[in-house]
């Protein structure tokens, strides 16, 4: 299973105008079996998870991409966009003339190739013939046809390559500085929501649902935090949320920055200045580098507000605390301009649920009960 963070992708992109005339040229309508729910009307949709999402195996969800076979992806908000196998796509797809390489998951070290398509995706609440489903305008998804994973050769042979990932996050910007655009997101362009659309742009996340175009009662009971926008030339997104985080059992007083809640990640990374060093230990992985707090070390995640309301807090290696399986401890901060990063993971989803306003400009909490 795939985790993530910060993406590093070349991309090679055509003019605007190719897009364009790949939508033209898309197959309109629905497939026979679609049924679209009547609550798209009063702008709003929930979508059931597949049975196998949780906190520990990751959120997923059935698609149907380019008129193909239901397939089910990962959730990911650490990033943005689909990034698909070639396999898992149907028929009813336009290639824009556009490649991209060496898409990588920072996290894992894999890395992806192939070309960008213009297609509609399908979003379905269960794998039943006749589920309801909502549909997205044309877009622009990453279709794979070389998959490239730490420590093994390279594959070209479609049917050996099965990543299926779809980012649904905001403000994902590479290390080389080009800007993810919101229009790769399935979640913020279905056909009901844009201009004289019905729905809102954004949703609400929890281990076993989706809400899609969230109303006033979709987000009753959530402490919002509004964002604020990018630079004009890092395109129409919003910025990333400001948190704070401590190790009270080390004496680390509250280290404030960039907060990340990563649904494709099942562990924490947390980036702080030099000098900051609670107990840690090097990662017994091989293929790792990090070094990762020793079990027993408080984590405290607050906002920044004047009541520094805690986000997130567990133990390490305890799991009853909502702990993830671990944190990684650093200092890379350049890329935060010098402020730590705290991307928690999934396990944050066992103390919350996750409220993404596009159009707005927001995210929220609904914080509950420690459950898995």
């Amino acid at each position: 299973m795939l985790k993530h963070r910060f993406v590093s992708t070349t991309l090679i992109l055509s003019v605007l105008a190719t897009a364009l005339s790949a939508c033209n040229t898309m197959t309109t309508g629905t497939l026979e079996t679609d049924t679209v729910p009547a609550s798209v009307a009063s702008g709003t949709v929930t979508l059931q998870l597949e049975h196998q999402s949780s906190i520990q195996n990751g959120l997923h969800l059935n698609v149907s991409i380019g008129r193909g076979r239901r397939t089910g992806v990962m959730l990911d908000t650490g990033s943005t966009g689909i990034v698909i196998a070639k396999q898992f796509l149907g028929t009813d797809y336009t290639p824009t003339g556009e490649t991209f390489q060496d898409f990588t998951y920072s996290s894992s070290g894999n890395s992806y190739s192939g070309e960008w398509v213009m297609t509609r995706v399908r979003l379905y609440s269960s794998s039943a013939i006749g589920a309801e489903s909502v549909a997205t305008v044309p877009m622009r998804v990453r279709m794979v046809t070389k998959s490239c994973k730490t420590g093994e050769a390279c594959v070209t042979d479609e049917k050996a390559i099965g990543i299926s990932m779809m980012g649904i996050g905001f403000d994902r910007v590479d290390p080389h500085g080009t800007t993810v655009d919101q229009t790769l997101n399935p979640f913020l362009n279905l056909t009901a929501m844009g201009t004289g659309g019905t729905m809102k742009r954004g949703y609400v996340l929890t281990p076993k649902q989706i809400t899609l175009g969230i109303t006033d009662d979709d987000t009753a009971n959530f402490s919002f935090i509004k964002l604020q926008k990018l630079p004009v030339a890092q395109g129409d997104d919003w910025q990333a949320p400001s948190a704070c985080v401590s190790v009270p059992t080390a004496n680390v007083a509250p280290q404030c920055g960039s907060l990340l809640v990563d649904t494709g990640l099942n562990y924490s990374i947390i980036q702080v200045p030099d000098g900051i060093d609670p107990p840690q230990h090097q990662d017994p992985d091989p293929n790792s580098k990090r070094k990762l707090l020793d079990d027993g070390q408080q984590v405290v995640v607050t906002l920044p507000d004047p009541n520094g309301r805690t986000l997130y807090s567990f133990t390490v290696g305890d799991a009853s605390t909502g702990a993830p399986t671990k944190v990684a401890w650093g200092h890379s901060t350049a890329a935060h301009n010098g402020q730590a990063f705290m991307n928690t993971g999934m396990y944050t989803l066992s103390q919350l649920d996750y409220a993404y306003d596009a159009d707005q400009g927001r995210v929220g909490f609904r914080f509950h009960a420690l459950s898995y």
